[in-house]
């Protein structure tokens, strides 16, 4: 150290003489002379550092350059000038006014992954007002084949176990291109024949058609149920028929216009008409997402609420007409009135309702409906309320007609 501090002091005295000889001999001469460039500074003599100061130095100079990019955030400018400079004008400049600088950076340009451009992922779009107040629809994950056995063949005796023992008998999967299949049990008694995967639809078709050949008809029922969806129809114009609905419904839904069913069209109060419409869940996703045109009219869609599961013997919810006890029979009641003879959709009687009548609660509705308190889901701790609108193309057709055609 001490060597160095020598050194230096040496080196700066004779740098000192040399320009004070210099300047002499300029001011002497006359003539100035022309400006050497500095000799190159010396290095800083090197203090010894102890542990630990290298860390505490980087941690500082890390602190000073974040509080010069926060300054460089908010300097006092003014925004640019319609001549472009982006000078701020004098009186803003004396006033001392801060503006805060947009950050300006380029905009991000899809980058190519593999030779093909990477796909913008965009936030799902939320539905608001109407569509979000909506039921939502859910497609089954599977198509089923049913097996019922007819009143009388039960009287005779025939069980499900002979008829599908004869069945495996007849029928290869394997050549249907079924891999697999899961039983259940409806609560109607009947056997459910699912089947998952791709193109569960047409091979479920398919077993249909086997298992119709070879069973008589006059013992086992084979169906294929389809879980429906009802459907509110509004902005109809005047010359709109059931057919033209259902045409268009089914092809808006992609669907057979024998899985449509459409009931009677109402003039509302505006003057528009309004319909009843119950199709497959497939086709009604299609429809409720719209448009929808029928004839010159773009009419709108509005997916009906679940009902509670519903007895068409004593019209109360819960079970199902296999598993009534009730000692009361009103399967031929109206609806709407209560009364028998006639179906609700031509009835035009006051609204009564004939179970909450028998139970003594207000009965100035019509049953089934909002403010029926008997078709209200029994809602007990830990259960769910047994209620969904899975009903199919095979249950009650009459009774499903009497209740669906005149609104809900």
């Amino acid at each position: 150290m001490r060597a160095d501090l020598e050194r230096i002091i040496a080196e700066v005295a004779r740098r000192t003489v040399a320009e004070e000889r210099s300047r002499c001999s300029t001011q002497h001469d006359g003539i100035e002379a022309p400006c050497e460039p500095p000799p190159p500074p010396l290095p800083p003599v090197s203090a010894p550092q102890r542990h630990g100061e290298k860390k505490k130095k980087a941690k500082k100079k890390a602190k000073k350059a974040k509080k010069q990019a926060s300054a460089v955030a908010s300097v006092q400018v003014q925004p640019s000038t319609s001549s472009g400079t982006g000078h701020p004008p004098t009186s803003q400049r004396e006033k001392g006014e801060w503006v805060k600088v947009a950050k300006k950076g380029k905009k991000k340009v899809p980058r190519t992954v593999q030779g093909r451009p990477e796909v913008v992922r965009q936030a799902p779009h939320k539905p608001s007002g109407r569509q979000a107040l909506q039921p939502k629809l859910r497609t089954p994950s599977s198509a089923a084949v049913m097996l019922q056995l007819l009143p009388e063949a039960q009287k005779r005796g025939v069980t499900y176990r002979e008829i599908l023992s004869d069945a495996k008998q007849k029928i290869e999967m394997s050549e249907l291109g079924i891999g697999g299949i899961s039983i259940r049990v409806a609560k109607t008694g009947a056997r459910l024949l699912e089947i998952p995967g791709l193109g569960r639809g047409a091979k479920a078709d398919a077993l249909a058609k086997k298992l119709g050949d070879i069973m008589d008809p006059t013992t086992v029922k084979v169906s294929r149920p389809v879980k429906c969806a009802e459907l509110r129809i509004f902005g109809l114009d005047d010359s709109a028929t059931r057919e033209e609905l259902q045409a268009a419904v089914a092809s808006c839904g992609g669907c057979a216009a024998d899985a449509v069913r459409v009931g009677e069209i109402r003039q509302g109060r505006a003057g528009k008409g309004t319909a009843w419409v119950r199709c497959p869940v497939a086709a009604a996703k299609k429809v409720a997402a719209g448009p929808l045109l029928v004839g010159w009219v773009s009419a709108k869609v509005a997916v009906l609420p679940s009902k509670p599961l519903r007895c068409f013997r004593c019209l109360e919810t819960g079970h199902v007409r296999e598993e009534c006890t009730a000692e009361v029979d009103r399967s031929g009641l109206c609806y709407r009135c209560g009364s028998a003879g006639h179906q609700a959709r031509e009835c035009n009687s006051a609204p009564r309702c004939v179970v909450c009548a028998a139970a003594n609660r207000p009965a100035d509705h019509r049953a089934g409906s909002v403010a029926c308190v008997a078709a209200r889901p029994q809602r007990g701790r830990g259960r769910r309320p047994r209620a969904v609108r899975a009903q199919t193309q095979t249950v009650q057709p009459g009774a499903a007609e009497q209740g669906g055609d005149s609104g809900h």
